[in-house]
């Protein structure tokens, strides 16, 4: 602190304010969870590690313009190589054990995104395209068994990665991006773009898991605007959408200050640990628990999933800041209500606009809490003939790495009718 403090004397204006605001805004977060001794500690490392952030590393920010991704229009397929170096496509392939990559990757308007077509081998499917989005720290291999169900059914199935997921990357300069709601319908918007016009499917359904959920209804209310690029899908699926949210104490310290503790994190190695650690934990806890043992049903697939996060956290620069920029900038605390109005103005939508609805939950889900909230949605399918709830049992939240087949033996029959 002392270092820090004869950097301080010499910041510049714009930042003593913003330190004077961090301040402010950490004694609220330390009032706010005074209760805990625990959280209080975090809360007051958290402040120190804002105060060396923003007097140091905010005023180093790389503000180089991005218009080469803005400014186009049409996207593009483009060799691997052109996205990363030789050394980093490598330790990417390292992370995910295979020889190259499964699919192909499009520069957009904001980056690459790698994506894979299922089911096309052959020529055109007989029934249409399925989209398959994945949630917050997944990528298109998580829902590949689940595709394979889906294409044996007669439909071709499209999975693609988030940015910093999978292969995909995002395209500025700093990998710690806002990562808004928007920007995940734009990134939607512009692969099928491409997929359409090259294989002249014709999308019957999208599924989205967790975040994948959110895109799914943020994409189809921006389609019943006039103007909007494409229209509404007829049928959607939603696999635990990420309406609610129990996150774990790092992440709700992040939702009061997001770009702070974005700053923090990009700056402070301890900061990245604690969020590393918080993220490794929550996906443990993501598989469901034997309410009578209390033991997890699915103990290969977690212990799979635990050592294949870590090794990704381990080699991958972009993974972490991704997840960081989705939990600040799209699934922030204050933003699920927006998400549920907007998950509320798809179900009203009537005539061309109306889209069929299927809402599969795990009924041990704890990461978006099943016990404390179902019943809402229960209310709503009530309400709503365009809706179906149904509860899934011994089930949590990591639906596709738990049992794709349960899962595909609900979605097939709702895509059918």
């Amino acid at each position: 602190l002392i270092n820090t403090q004869q950097q301080f004397n010499n910041a510049p204006f714009p930042i003593l304010i913003s330190v004077k605001i961090t301040s402010r805004k950490m004694n609220k977060l330390h009032a706010h969870l005074n209760n805990s001794s625990l959280a209080s500690g975090i809360a007051v490392a958290a402040f120190a590690a804002t105060f060396a952030a923003v007097a140091i590393g905010t005023s180093r920010r790389n503000r180089k313009k991005e218009s080469d991704f803005e400014a186009q229009v049409k996207p593009i397929l483009v060799p691997p190589t052109q996205i990363y170096t030789p050394n980093e496509l490598e330790v990417q392939k390292r992370c995910w054990d295979e020889r190259n990559p499964e699919g192909r990757f499009l520069k957009e308007r904001h980056g690459y995104t790698h994506f894979v077509l299922d089911g096309l081998e052959n020529g055109p499917s007989k029934k249409g395209l399925i989209v398959v989005i994945h949630g917050v720290g997944e990528n298109s291999k998580n829902p590949k068994e689940f595709s394979d169900c889906i294409v044996h059914n007669g439909f071709a199935v499209l999975r693609y990665d988030f940015y910093g997921h999978g292969y995909s990357k995002y395209g500025g300069n700093d990998p710690w991006f806002k990562y808004t709601p928007d920007m995940l319908v734009d990134q939607l918007e512009d692969v099928l773009e491409y997929v359409l016009e090259e294989t002249k499917e014709r999308v019957v359904a999208l599924v989205g898991h967790s975040t994948g959920g959110v895109v799914c209804i943020k994409a189809n209310e921006r389609w019943a605007n006039n103007g909007a690029k494409r229209g509404v899908v007829s049928k959607i699926i939603l696999l635990a959408p990420c309406l609610y949210a129990d996150k774990p104490l790092i992440a709700r310290i992040a939702d009061l200050m997001p770009a702070t503790f974005t700053a923090c994190a990009k700056n402070v190695s301890i900061i990245r640990i604690l969020a590393e650690n918080a993220y490794v934990d929550a996906a443990k806890e993501s598989f469901g628990r034997d309410p009578d043992t209390k033991e997890i049903i699915y103990p290969e697939a977690q212990c799979k999933e635990v050592l294949q996060i870590e090794r990704v956290l381990a080699k991958q620069p972009f993974y972490l800041p991704s997840i960081f920029s989705i939990n600040s900038y799209a699934l922030r605390g204050d933003m699920l209500h927006s998400h549920r109005e907007s998950f509320l103005s798809v179900l009203k939508r009537q005539n061309g606009q109306r889209a069929e609805i299927l809402y599969l939950w795990g009924s041990l889900d704890t990461l978006v809490p099943f016990d404390k909230c179902h019943q809402e949605i229960q209310v709503l399918e009530h309400q709503y003939d365009n809706l179906t709830f149904s509860p899934l049992g011994y089930l949590g939240h990591k639906m596709f790495q738990e049992d794709s087949t349960a899962l595909a033996g609900r979605v097939i029959p709702f895509i059918n009718q």
